[in-house]
């Protein structure tokens, strides 16, 4: 497997929000190097919406944040003309019943296709504009503890869960969305940003994929996916390319030029590339498993109680360097 080690340096500055304000926006000309892309049409409109435990914040008002970038293609297809892409925040007082809207306390689609959005310029009028095919950064802030809906009838709830949705209402096209989050007294509590993807079978994380045309596990790429950075990592410095490396047991310990499997399956750990497509080809390196065959570059550990082949190699920074973020770029093949 392909591991790209990189150091990433960068300075998160967190500003106050006035908490009565229920939208803020701002526009970006660069397309994120990952994201989670959503595409409907008239047979398809997959939907997806994450967990975010009440665990991770307390009571009082919360701001959630999506960068998103509705494509130019997004229509309404209601009878009535009505319909939207969107993404959502809701409230829910049993995290077990999500999409039983007598356990909703309130929603809110804080970014929508429909909805033109204000542009701030600092050289110029603010500019009011429609989101379509723009990336915006969206805001919202309310306090989940004093809404009321469903089944309440008047009577506020206390939050079990929140969810961060992303998806479709009468309407199709293509959504965007490169990161979310959740945040609360100057501090995010919660966050995504699909920078190595995600699992969408992991109940922990999502509440639920809505499989209409294809939002499954075992389906993946037809209506939905994620974008992956393909060659260099935006706003740091690779530390680790060009280094030296050598693999650590199996039947080739210490020669990083030799893989198991096919012999266009190899490239140096190092060299800085990573490949955007799941297939046999020199940008991968290969650790194979094979019963200590004579191309088995893997080792036996055991992990959580049970012993585990795995593919081990040690990279040489050559000096002690300080870095915050190590970024591995894998694909099992053949899953």
């Amino acid at each position: 497997m392909k591991k790209v080690l990189a150091l990433i340096m960068a300075l998160a500055l967190v500003l106050t929000a006035a908490s009565t304000v229920f939208a803020g926006f701002e526009e970006f000309d660069e397309e994120p190097s990952s994201y989670l892309w959503l595409v409907a049409d008239s047979y398809a409109t997959p939907s997806i919406a994450f967990k975010v435990p009440a665990s991770t914040f307390k009571e009082g008002e919360v701001t959630v944040t999506a960068k998103v970038y509705f494509g130019e293609d997004v229509v309404a297809t209601g009878e009535d003309g009505s319909g939207l892409a969107y993404v959502n925040v809701y409230s829910y007082s049993d995290e077990e019943q999500y999409n039983n809207f007598d356990y909703l306390i309130g929603f809110k689609d804080f970014a929508a296709s429909n909805e033109n959005v204000i542009i701030k310029h600092d050289d110029a009028e603010d500019e009011e504009v429609s989101p379509l095919g723009k990336w915006i950064d969206y805001e919202a802030t309310f306090n989940p503890f004093e809404q009321t809906y469903g089944g309440f009838k008047g009577d506020a709830a206390i939050p079990a869960m929140l969810t961060m949705g992303i998806g479709f209402w009468n309407a199709k096209g293509t959504i965007k969305v490169a990161n979310m989050s959740v945040r609360q007294n100057n501090e995010i509590v919660w966050a995504i940003d699909f920078s190595a993807g995600f699992d969408l079978a992991n109940e922990d994380d999502v509440a639920k994929a809505i499989a209409i045309g294809g939002m499954t596990v075992d389906n993946e790429e037809v209506n939905w996916g994620v974008e992956l950075p393909e060659n260099e990592i935006e706003g740091g410095t690779n530390i680790a390319e060009g280094c030296p490396c050598e693999i650590v047991g199996g039947n080739n310990e210490g020669d990083p030029t030799v893989v198991g499997g096919n012999d266009t399956y190899c490239t140096g750990l190092t060299d800085g590339i990573a490949s955007p497509d799941k297939e046999y080809s020199s940008k991968w390196f290969g650790f194979l498993s094979n019963n200590g065959g004579a191309r088995d570059n893997a080792v036996t550990e055991t992990i959580e109680g049970v012993a585990t082949k795995i593919g081990k190699a040690i990279i040489d920074l050559g000096e002690t360097k300080s870095f915050n973020k190590v970024r591995v770029h894998c694909w099992a093949a053949g899953v």
